[in-house]
């Protein structure tokens, strides 16, 4: 069932002009620490151009590292740590059960989730146009 998950994710976004990326996640011991070598590496699907820095991947229940809530800014602070020491591209910070997904800019800071949800919406409804499914 994972590998049709990750399929049906990719799906969702044009991958077929995606540039090497290097991408820092945190996983916060949850459930990102297995779904995301799946998604996102090449462990059961084609793999993508992408560098993954792992941060607590080690799925763990006490979160022994921090708790795995992404809105709390001292939860985010070793990912923030992670952005100067790697120079990735994007970086990922999730929650205990990888159904959020939260994003740090180059600078180290939290991207407000609306402005993310904004992004989305519009690349949605320009694909909704395009296919005929909106005015």
């Amino acid at each position: 069932m994972l590998t049709d998950y990750a399929t049906y994710l990719r799906e969702l976004v044009d991958l077929s002009s995606i540039r090497p990326l290097k991408v820092v996640v945190d996983a916060a011991n949850g459930m990102a620490g297995l779904t995301t070598p799946i998604v996102l590496g090449g462990e059961r699907l084609p793999s993508l151009p992408l560098e993954i820095v792992p941060m607590y991947f080690e799925l763990d229940g006490t979160f022994p590292n921090h708790p795995a809530n992404p809105l709390e800014p001292e939860n985010l602070r070793d990912l923030q740590a992670a952005v100067l020491e790697h120079g990735a591209d994007i970086r990922l910070a999730f929650d205990g059960d990888a159904d959020r997904c939260f994003f740090i800019d180059e600078k180290g800071q939290p991207v407000s989730p609306s402005a993310v949800t904004a992004l989305v919406a519009r690349r949605e409804i320009a694909r909704a146009k395009a296919a005929g499914e909106a005015e």
